[in-house]
């Protein structure tokens, strides 16, 4: 058996305080965060992963970030892969720095002493090769291939030489990475996972029609980290982490305010008793084609016309086509943008990954003075999150990181039924935000129209009534309350008509009816509704305005009428 290698520390140097363990940053984006400020040092760390899932590229981009001036690293290469094909791959990255390659970072072989002597040859070239070069990290790849190399009579097993490898690292003071092509089963089951100080294991699932890289912290002896599936991607950059998303604040942290947000809509504020609460989460649910996303737009406007910056957040609407959407109604978002009182951030709903994108959000906040954020929509965040417990997780840490930053948060909802019962969500997520306003298609009287109603608003009067709206070439315009039908909301109103209107006769009645399904209207208006001559229409009108059944008003210097029943 190799005996230890002396360790090169100074005997007289004070070995540094239990609990103030010395981290390695890795430079890895996302990483350190996960590792709580880097690897610890001196310690043993498994690479484990699956052929393609970029271990050697974390391993190497850790090096070239880690390595000082002074120090070095020993690669240490088997029989996976040449260390001549590894460098000419490592030159794709940014990372690279073809400089230190040969003086910093040493590739050597060990896979034909393996091969031929085992085990105890291979620590003694090991051994050799550390007290030539001094180095301060020390890598093998592949570990995992080791086991199939050696002859039989190479040694006591793969479990032994781990540990007298580990040993003799240890001695020599140096940070040991041992990279391998290691399954979920092999982590559970091999001995040298005992004796690794920290598992990193990178991995791939399998989401619908595409694939996405997940990095995993198993262990790390004696030290703390962020547990969990964090995605992670790997581009020319390298890679980068993106910290699975979680709530970490406690309630001291939330800078909800007392100002109100307005919505640029008067009527919609009166109902919101003056708007939204600044710093909250307000959900916007309704079917498709109800004016969720429009309702979103004019919350932005209203902002940019205080001089504040809204981001958008968006996976149906790509910002070209919601530009020409908004200049249908007279808002310039191309021109906010250049203002810098707006950032659209796209992504196809086919593909996202929430975590990843919520730090691109987090960012983009970060990048202003942000107050308004709009996520459009929870459906596509709810299609991308591989399970309904992640789903609730993630939108309850997303939503309350943005309300800690102050930022109000509007959240549109697409509730599938355009008729009948509904619910919010089939996973109890409606607790999570603070306001709720719901719009809904409704059949009144043989015609299609909207309605909009606050469902709530956490610790804030607001209006019960349900309001019939629509929308126009300015937005979002909202009518009358809706008062002589119930179930509403349902989709399939029934009719609640007075006494008095019972016994008044039916060209009356369709008279009131017609007003109370458009909203205030003139007497050729009620006509064209009722489909009868507008004479007659006008006669019915002021029989109807001497009873006190509708009310004649002056609107742009026409006469209007609108119910009172």
């Amino acid at each position: 058996m190799t005996d230890a290698i002396a360790p090169s520390r100074d005997p007289h140097v004070a070995e540094p305080r239990r609990n103030a363990m010395r981290r390695v940053p890795t430079g890895v984006p996302g990483l350190d965060p996960i590792l709580n400020g880097g690897l610890p040092d001196r310690s043993l760390c498994v690479i484990a992963g699956r052929p393609g899932t970029g271990k050697t590229v974390l391993t190497h981009q850790t090096l070239f970030h880690t390595l000082g001036s002074d120090d070095r690293a020993l690669y240490l290469t088997t029989l996976a892969e040449p260390s001549v094909k590894m460098v000419r791959y490592m030159q794709t990255f940014d990372f690279y720095e073809p400089d230190r390659v040969g003086t910093q970072l040493i590739y050597r072989n060990i896979g034909e002493t393996l091969r031929t002597g085992g085990f105890d040859a291979a620590l003694e070239q090991v051994a050799a090769l550390i007290k030539e070069h001094q180095p301060r990290f020390v890598v093998i790849d592949s570990f995992k291939i080791i086991d199939r190399i050696v002859p039989e009579s190479g040694g006591g097993g793969i479990r032994e030489f781990s540990y007298r490898l580990a040993v003799q690292l240890a001695a020599w003071d140096v940070t040991g990475f041992l990279v391998g092509e290691y399954t979920e089963d092999d982590i559970t089951n091999d001995g040298v996972f005992t004796i690794a100080d920290g598992i990193v294991h990178l991995y791939v699932k399998r989401q619908s029609m595409y694939t996405q890289r997940y990095l995993e912290v198993m262990k790390f002896r004696g030290t703390e980290f962020f547990a969990g599936q964090h995605p992670y991607e790997i581009t020319s950059d390298g890679i980068t982490v993106s910290a699975r998303v979680n709530a970490r604040m406690t309630h001291s942290d939330m800078r909800t305010g007392q100002r109100r947000v307005s919505s640029g809509v008067g009527a919609l504020d009166e109902m919101l008793h003056g708007g939204l609460q600044e710093g909250t989460a307000a959900m916007l649910a309704g079917g498709s084609g109800t004016g969720k996303t429009l309702i979103g737009l004019q919350f932005i406007v209203a902002a940019a016309a205080r001089g504040e910056r809204s981001v958008i957040a968006g996976f149906q609407e790509n910002p070209n086509h919601l530009e020409q959407v908004a200049a249908g109604f007279g808002w310039d978002l191309a021109g906010l943008k250049r203002k810098g009182l707006l950032e659209h951030l796209y992504r196809s709903p086919v593909e996202i990954q929430p975590d990843r994108h919520f730090h691109a959000i987090r960012e983009a906040i970060d990048r202003g003075d942000t107050k308004l954020l709009l996520v459009d929509s929870m459906k596509d965040i709810e299609a991308g999150t591989a399970d309904a417990d992640r789903y609730r997780d993630f939108l309850y840490s997303m939503v309350m990181a943005i309300k800690g930053k102050g930022v109000t948060l509007l959240l549109t909802n697409e509730i599938p039924e355009l008729f009948g019962p509904f619910q919010f969500s089939e996973y109890g997520i409606s607790f999570i935000t603070d306001a709720i306003l719901v719009l809904r298609y409704v059949e009144l009287g043989g015609s299609m129209t909207r309605a909009l109603s606050v469902m709530k608003l956490r610790g804030s009067r607001h209006s019960k009534e349900i309001r019939e709206f629509e929308i126009n070439d300015e937005g979002l315009h909202l009518l009358d309350p809706i008062t002589a039908y119930t179930g509403v909301m349902t989709g399939v109103p029934t009719g609640t008509d007075s006494p008095t209107l019972r016994h008044l006769p039916e060209s009356a009645r369709a008279v009131i009816g017609t007003l109370k399904r458009i909203g205030p209207a003139d007497a050729a208006a009620v006509a064209a509704g009722v489909n009868a001559d507008p004479a007659t229409v006008q006669a019915e009108l002021s029989l109807l305005e001497q009873q006190g059944l509708v009310l004649k008003i002056s609107r742009d210097g026409n006469s209007v009428y609108r119910p009172t029943v």
